[in-house]
């Protein structure tokens, strides 16, 4: 598939992929940032890892454990919270995460404002 870079959206054909030079960085952002928060909760198992192999039976460096439990959860709670809150946020009106009630942001805005 051929990749086309048009300045003007509407001329583009159908099925023409439209690149767009600015959405690059921000898709290699996001990557980096999934990448980096895997390394960091890889890295948080492996100290727990090391910790259990060599320093458990005499419970000796337990600053590791802190650490190594901060470091492997932190990146899981984050990107938990992340998907959660645009899943409650996206424009197409849903309910949001079996809570019973609609999150779509006109209903309240239209009921202040027949009020």
């Amino acid at each position: 598939m051929t990749a086309y870079s048009t300045a003007d959206p509407e001329s583009a054909h159908e099925g023409e992929i439209i690149h767009r030079s600015s959405s690059f960085p921000r898709i290699l952002r996001t990557w980096l940032g999934c990448f980096g928060s895997f390394m960091l909760s890889i890295t948080g198992g492996l100290i727990l890892a090391w910790w259990e192999s060599n320093y458990h039976s005499g419970n000796h460096q337990l600053w590791m454990v802190p650490l190594g439990l901060i470091l492997f959860i932190t990146p899981l709670m984050v990107w938990s919270a992340v998907i959660i809150s645009e899943f409650c946020n996206s424009k197409e009106p849903h309910f949001c995460a079996g809570s019973g009630r609609d999150v779509t942001p006109e209903k309240p805005l239209k009921s202040v404002l027949t009020s």
